[in-house]
């Protein structure tokens, strides 16, 4: 068991970095290129946020089968809904209070209330309170499979309700298939399927050959300009690039991770990605603050002393050196200050959790 958990937060650890490290791409390029068309960037935005709603599905299925619906409910609603409010106020706070009393001398500016819109900058955490209603509801209703697949096709309507409706409904089919697949792992299909996960090594880099920035659940969004269904095809492909990425990153971490976690001591590197995934709300939660709205703030700044934004001049050493180290930088920082709230005792009244 402490071996499984370590696996599984060393993945969620892994998939968090490179979210951290795609960022970093992005936001260190100062329109100094295009990131959507860097190859690392795309291979990161193809899989690495369907990587951590299956994973969330997975989780959940374990969690849900200690409580009733009701228990459930009320668990799941408050473990995800206290951090998008606590964290969307202090985000509100900081943003308020150095931008507009700080800066500007406008001390009223932070007695309004424009935090509500502060919110929405989570719309993972959003996906997957929604999906984990709906998931959870259908599970729980019914032990008849057939209704179930029903419940969870009208579940699409119910988290296209929520916050960030178009993101909900392309995240909920991977939450979905992490539900299932805990659920059914141990059966003899699964089983079967599971020793087709090479292919994986060869279809996924096929398919990256055909991804564009069309793909990007960013940039189209889904339903695109022409309406849901001409955009079908579009969103069919990301499903599918998503899933087989998610194949593709696990086959390659089972064969050299599980390996190095079955050791009498894991390496250093294994146990730090543990301690990240571990800790993945809270990193994720506090990375759209400090990483998404203050590291482009602060590069810019640093451009302009240096006189240009040397590092992307050599795109390779910008992708592979320079921007990775810079999300390993911030993976250890936002871990130390998930510590720092936990001394002090305010984890809790952020996060919901210990």
């Amino acid at each position: 068991e402490t071996t499984s958990r370590l696996y599984i937060n060393a993945v969620k650890g892994f998939a968090i970095f490179l979210m951290l490290w795609g960022h970093c791409i992005q936001y260190c390029s100062v329109n100094s290129f295009d990131f959507f068309e860097n190859i690392v960037f795309k291979i990161i935005y193809s899989f690495h946020m369907p990587l951590l709603m299956s994973i969330s599905g997975f989780l959940f299925f374990r969690s849900s089968q200690k409580r009733s619906l009701t228990e459930m409910l009320i668990h799941r609603t408050q473990a995800l809904l206290q951090p998008i409010i606590m964290c969307g106020i202090f985000s509100f706070m900081l943003d308020k209070v150095i931008s507009d009393m700080i800066l500007q001398g406008n001390i009223t500016a932070i007695l309004g209330g424009g935090w509500i819109n502060y919110l929405n900058q989570y719309w993972f955490l959003w996906s997957v309170l929604a999906a984990s209603i709906a998931v959870g509801v259908s599970a729980k209703k019914t032990s008849r499979m057939m209704i179930q697949v029903l419940l969870i096709l009208i579940g699409v309507l119910f988290v296209a309700m929520f916050p960030n409706a178009q993101m909900n409904v392309f995240m909920y089919p991977y939450f979905v298939v992490g539900f299932y697949f805990a659920k059914y792992k141990d059966s003899p299909w699964i089983k079967k399927l599971y020793q087709f996960r090479y292919v994986s090594l060869i279809v996924f880099p096929v398919m990256m050959l055909f991804f564009t920035r069309e793909h990007y659940i960013y940039t189209s969004g889904f339903t695109g300009s022409k309406g849901v269904l001409h955009h079908m095809p579009t969103n069919i492909f990301r499903w599918i690039i998503g899933f087989v990425g998610c194949v593709f990153i696990l086959t390659i971490f089972e064969s050299i991770v599980n390996k190095a976690i079955n050791r009498e001591k894991p390496p250093c590197v294994i146990n730090v990605l543990g301690k990240i995934g571990e800790k993945s709300l809270q990193i994720y939660v506090l990375s759209c603050i400090f990483l998404s709205k203050y590291l482009p703030i602060v590069y810019q700044k640093v451009i302009g002393v240096i006189g240009g934004n040397i590092f992307a001049e050599h795109i390779w050493v910008y992708t592979c050196m320079f921007t990775p180290l810079l999300a390993a930088v911030y993976s250890g920082s936002l871990l130390l200050l998930v510590n720092i709230f936990e001394r002090i005792k305010i984890n809790k009244l952020l996060f919901g959790r210990k």
